[in-house]
């Protein structure tokens, strides 16, 4: 996460899917970009199961570029409702692609 952030700050946008560990002292580098908690477990192509953690998206992008985003919210599957659906805006895999 250290090199991620430390690459944005020397002009890259840097676009990392980590295991939503927010108890690690590394996660809190993630708070200095946009952090995207994604509602349910990832599963990648045909597996029989998903991740066996929850994950985040996290942008880092230079300083001074502009940003549409929160500092963080919560991206759900299309027809998936997400436990914070009410306060939290909805999230499609569209809109994943664009941040990537």
């Amino acid at each position: 996460m250290r090199k991620a952030y430390g690459a944005a700050l020397t002009g890259a946008t840097v676009v990392c899917l980590v295991p939503a560990r927010t108890d690690t002292q590394w996660f809190r580098i993630a708070f200095k970009g946009e952090v995207e908690f994604v509602c349910g477990r990832l599963k990648f192509g045909e597996a029989k199961n998903s991740a066996p953690f929850p994950s985040a998206v996290v942008v880092f992008r230079p300083p001074g570029a502009a940003s549409d985003r929160h500092r963080w919210s919560y991206l759900t599957h299309p027809g998936q409702r997400c436990a914070y659906d009410g306060t939290l805006r909805y999230s499609s895999p569209a809109e994943l692609k664009v941040a990537a």
